[in-house]
């Protein structure tokens, strides 16, 4: 079976009254209650998220000031809410108050009743919901020797600087990936899905004295960044527009980074990965035809490919195919 190279991730919507709001919000988190501070003032909800495999991101804004309540029965995945603007309250377990700030985000563990207060002020909350049993694969997977409480994580998480700042900022990286027709490379997908799951496993664990970092770090430098981000991609190759959002910066910035990190352009950066990927299918012995493995990886004019082939590794292409088929 072909795997697929795209994935229908993106979903906007936007709600005029309370019940189709709480509609859309029950849809990709969770059942709960919505409820205006104020009565008789205009209200609307803009929501965008991002369905990552076993994860989904997703940023929320309202009009007015708005109480969002969940119950414990209902909280049965991990969640941490975070402020991109304004300040929100979050009531914990019906007796924790966690502010929640540009430096300080809410953990919701599992069957954890939760109320969020906000949006009296010009307020944009990031929400990440993680799948518990994805998360609790990865905890076996990665960090099977660490103890790991599902029923006992933090309410609160710095992410003001360190570890929880470089999380925080990759994850809002989610909101930036390319899409087409409201979907995403399903390589990108999975691996945004890993790093968001890996990175949060890490900061749950970090107090135990375990360097849980560096079992799962999450890469600091927008050359490795664009770097993993290119090794992930399963389908067309990605713009310099579309690494650029992916990793924050302009393309200038980012062009300027590679050619002093690694004497190329992001773009040439990828198509040398397009070209070691075209050579190792052919290697497998799996391929039957090298037009079909280039186009597949993005090379639409064969003969400009079979030359740099040829330049790069000493042979044609063909004959790369057809030592791979000798018995």
């Amino acid at each position: 079976m072909t795997e697929p190279t795209s994935l229908p991730l993106e979903v906007r919507n936007t709600a005029s009254d309370v019940d189709h709001a709480r509609a859309i919000g029950e849809q990709i988190w969770y059942p709960h209650t919505l409820t205006p501070l104020r009565g008789g003032q205009k209200f609307t909800m803009n929501y965008k998220s991002m369905l990552l495999p076993g994860t989904t991101v997703g940023t929320l804004r309202y009009s007015t000031g708005i109480v969002i309540e969940t119950r414990a029965e209902h909280q049965n995945d991990y969640q941490v809410n975070a402020s991109l603007l304004g300040n929100l309250r979050i009531a914990v377990g019906g007796d924790e108050r966690v502010p929640v700030t540009s430096a300080r985000a809410q953990v919701n563990g599992l069957h954890v009743p939760i109320a969020i207060h906000g949006w009296d002020r010009p307020s944009v909350m990031l929400g990440v919901k993680m799948r518990r049993d994805i998360v609790d694969r990865a905890v076996v997977r990665y960090w099977g020797d660490v103890p790991f409480d599902p029923e006992g994580v933090p309410t609160s998480l710095d992410v003001g600087d360190g570890q929880g700042r470089r999380w925080l900022e990759f994850v809002r990286g989610v909101m930036r990936l390319p899409t087409t027709e409201n979907e995403v490379d399903a390589g990108l997908a999975r691996y945004y899905s890993e790093r968001t799951i890996g990175g949060f496993i890490a900061l749950m664990v970090r107090e135990t004295g375990d360097d849980a970092e560096s079992r799962f770090p999450i890469p600091a430098d927008i050359v490795d960044h664009a770097r993993e981000a290119i090794a992930s991609t399963v389908g067309a190759p990605l713009s310099l527009d579309a690494l650029a959002a992916i990793t924050g910066v302009t393309g200038r910035a980012l062009q300027l980074a590679f050619r002093r990190r690694l004497g190329v352009t992001p773009l040439e950066y990828q198509r040398i990965d397009r070209m070691h990927r075209v050579r190792r299918e052919l290697e497998s012995g799996q391929s039957t035809t090298v037009r079909d493995v280039a186009i597949a990886n993005g090379f639409v004019h064969l003969g400009r490919f079979a030359q740099r082939y040829r330049e790069r590794f000493a042979e044609a292409p063909s004959e790369t195919l057809a030592r791979a088929a000798r018995p």
